[in-house]
């Protein structure tokens, strides 16, 4: 590589020492800068998604008292239909805030309506707002497609009562989502602002800013104005539901950030967004400004780096001219009276200095010629030294020689004797790793040292994942670590072997182990480490509890199949003359009572029923079917069902072949499990009835997206009497083990935080006959 004059290097340097700085306050200053400037801009749009979370709560309460106040007026109460339709007519003129206003009669049915494409679906009695109306409650939906006007709308609606406080039906206000896309378009900000409202599903209750563009370049699928969904990123950063701050890369490819608030009466989220572009065009404005004074700063510099490096380069150039004459020996030629005075003071020391230098080398070179005949006699001496030192050292290599055969049959031993050890340490490593059992080991610090594959296979977490780490690092829940470090802590402190059964602390792992915690010590006789041994005792644990209850059904069975016929018998007659005492005219005042004694007997009748539903040798009526159309056939039941709780239902069946089973207690296993999901589901939610093929398996799952149940209820799933339902007998689920049982099937019950999933396998292979007891 050439080597740069001084000129270059002192401009070099010059740019480097005005450019560095420069481009380093750039950076801090642009750092700090976005970090700022993101700040106060997420903060004004949380404000403005506040603000109008506010104004759309104000704006529904609006809406609401509208149609309450209507349904209070006169003419609604004594049902004049000549002022009702005035009334309502009038008010859809002068509000211009409701699409339509009607009114539905006591009966479900639509008799006066603004719709100016008149009623097309007369009856609402299926309708949650005419529901909510029969039960007395004033109801506001979510957003829905209006079945008449095809639009989607927010219905309010609040009940009429007449004078007398009886119902007369109700009063229906709809609005188009038009209206909140106004509330929000008055706090879009900027130019790329604008604020969304999103329901639980992620879909946009209004129109977003672009969406035109948006369908017109095909990135959005559907109608623009019902099923518009927020982008997958943006669904991945914003958590519905919730309120906070994020970023993501909206339809059109733009970086955006913003900040999101939940309305949990409505279970709508609200969405402020803003290009980070707009956001940072300011800065990018400075830094540009910043950059163009640096480079003014540098062509500033330049012409006063070239003089400095001028009033330098003269003197130097000098001093390279005189070292050279000295490199070939002309001494006589060297300017010796030079006039240095007008250097700078620096390099004028230096080339004094040098004039110094050139008269002692002159001198020095003298003495030199003179003592190079005198190393001639030395360099003879040196030769004979030579010849004696070329003799010892082939006596020290013979001597090597020997010393390296030595270390070979050394170095032979040892990797015979390392070869055993490995061949030792492979044979118990093969044993550690094909184990079936979980095999890993602590420090004192209580990290894991070795995890064998069995612990990887069934944890999920591999041997680079785990060493190093303890429990708790590894995501074990806080309060299992906790008592894992006590056992731990008594075996290094004690020296003693330890044992004791655990559950799996993995969610929706409901495994059983065994677990061996063994000290291993060090030469000194203390605790150096604490080998683990864990065994799955997953299936003797269930195995023992299905017999234990078995054991309890059966005893309940016996005891109902003895008492059921001396109970049913007297509970006959007296219902019989309960049934009496009503017709009879000297016991009409008693009339309501003795309909609740009925109602009473004929619940106590039904329990004995589910009671003589547990009896070991019912007889079951085998016969050849198909699972999915037992389902078919009662799921409209289930709706009904479904639409009393609020919630959903589904039917997922697959493909089966046809089997042998009892239809009737196949009913009655489905509905008693569906039921007890609705029971298990606080808010909206969802049970999945399905069914499919799996190994030699018919499959059939009930599914319900409920709070899971309780680690301690269940151990004592299916015994009777045990129930987490105010006023439950605890029968429901103690029948579908014993229907399970009959049937020669297997029941498995998975729980979380999510829900429950009760899993019912059939098996193919098995051979049923009409009448069958369980042993």
């Amino acid at each position: 590589m050439k080597t740069q004059t001084l000129q270059r290097q002192f401009r070099l340097w010059t740019v480097i020492l005005v450019v560095v700085p420069s481009l380093l306050i750039m950076a801090i200053y642009t750092i700090n800068q976005i970090n700022i400037v993101k700040q106060k801009k997420l903060e004004l749009i949380s404000q403005r998604v506040d603000f109008q979370r506010r104004l759309i709560e104000y704006w529904l309460e609006e809406r609401a008292t509208d149609v309450h106040m209507l349904s209070q007026l006169k003419a609604f109460r004594t049902l004049d239909e000549e002022q009702m339709k005035m009334t309502l007519d009038l008010t859809q003129q002068n509000s211009k805030e409701f699409d339509s206003l009607s009114f539905i009669d006591r009966d479900g049915l639509f008799k006066i309506s603004t719709l100016p494409g008149g009623i097309q679906f007369p009856s609402a009695i299926s309708q949650p707002y005419f529901q909510g109306a029969l039960a007395g409650e004033e109801y506001i939906s979510d957003i829905v497609i209006g079945r008449n006007s095809g639009l989607p709308i927010i219905n309010f609606s609040s009940p009429i009562y007449d004078n007398e406080g009886i119902f007369q039906g109700m009063l229906l206000g709809s609005v188009r989502t038009t209206k909140i896309e106004t509330l929000l378009r008055e706090n879009w900000m900027g130019e790329t602002g604008e604020i969304l409202l999103v329901n639980r599903a992620g879909k946009l209750i209004a129109q977003p800013r672009y969406v035109t563009t948006l369908i017109d370049e095909g990135i959005l699928e559907g109608d623009s104005k019902k099923e518009v969904k927020l982008s997958s990123e943006a669904l991945a950063s914003i958590h519905i539901g919730e309120t906070g701050k994020a970023s993501w890369t909206d339809y059109l490819g733009n970086k955006v950030m913003g900040a999101y608030q939940y309305m949990p009466e409505r279970g709508w989220t609200l969405v402020g967004s803003v290009n980070e572009k707009e956001v940072l065009n300011s800065i990018y404005v400075q830094l540009g400004k910043m950059a163009g004074a640096t480079i003014f700063l540098i062509f500033l510099i330049l012409p006063l780096a070239t003089k400095l490096t001028n009033s330098v380069k003269k003197p130097i150039n000098w001093l390279i001219d005189q070292a050279n004459l000295i490199s070939v020996g002309n001494y006589e030629r060297i300017e010796r009276d030079k006039d240095i005075k007008k250097m700078p003071q620096d390099l004028s020391k230096l080339c004094k200095a040098f004039l110094e230098m050139s008269y002692k080398i002159e001198n020095t070179v003298g003495l030199l010629k003179e003592n190079e005949m005198k190393l001639e006699s030395k360099v003879v001496e040196i030769r004979e030294i030579n010849i004696s030192m070329e003799k010892e050292i082939i006596e020290r290599k013979k001597a090597q020689a020997d010393l390296q055969w030595l270390n070979a049959r050394l170095e032979d031993e040892v990797n015979y004797r390392t070869q055993q050890l490995q061949q030792s340490e492979q044979q118990y490593r093969k044993l550690v790793e094909n184990s079936p059992d979980i095999i890993c080991q602590f420090d004192k610090n209580y990290r894991f040292i070795y995890v064998n594959p069995a612990f990887s296979l069934i944890t999920g977490i591999s041997l680079d994942q785990a060493v190093g780490k303890t429990s708790l690092e590894t995501g074990a829940p806080e309060e299992y670590c906790s008592s894992w470090v006590k056992n731990l802590d008594t075996v290094f402190n004690t020296g003693s072997k330890l044992e004791l059964d655990s559950w799996s602390v993995r969610l929706y792992d409901q495994h059983f182990y065994s677990i061996r915690l063994i000290p291993e010590f060090n030469k000194d006789g203390q605790v150096e480490s604490v080998l683990c041994i864990a065994r799955d005792v997953t299936e003797k644990q269930q195995l023992e509890r299905r017999m234990a209850q078995i054991d309890r059904l059966n005893i309940v069975g016996e005891m109902a199949a003895a008492i059921g016929h001396e109970v049913r018998n007297p509970m006959t007659t007296v219902r019989g003359y309960l049934q009496l005492f009503q017709k009879k005219e000297q016991f009409l005042k008693y009339g309501e009572s003795l309909g609740t004694m009925i109602e009473e007997l004929d619940r106590a009748n039904s329990i004995i029923t589910e009671f003589l539903s547990l009896a070991k040798n019912k007889t079951v009526d085998m016969k050849r079917g198909n699972l999915n159309k037992v389902i078919l056939t009662i799921l409209p039941l289930l709706q009904a069902d479904a639409l009393c709780w609020g919630h959903e239902i589904n039917a997922e069946c697959s493909k089966i072949p046809d089997s042998d089973f009892d239809e009737k207690e196949i009913r009655q296993l489905i509905l008693n499990l569906v039921r007890n999901g609705f029971e298990a589901i606080e808010d909206r939610g969802e049970v999945i009835v399905r069914t499919y093929l799996h190994n030699d398996n018919i499959v059939l799952e009930v599914q319900d997206t409920g709070k899971g149940i309780p680690n301690e209820v269940m151990d004592k799933l299916g015994i009777p009497f045990v129930s987490t339902k105010d006023g439950g007998t605890g029968l429901g689920l103690s029948v579908c083990y014993r229907i399970v049982d009959r049937h020669g099937a297997k029941i498995d019950v998975s729980t979380g935080r999510n829900g429950t999933i009760f899993t019912i396998y059939f098996n193919l292979s098995k051979s049923y006959v009409v009448e069958q007891e369980i042993a």
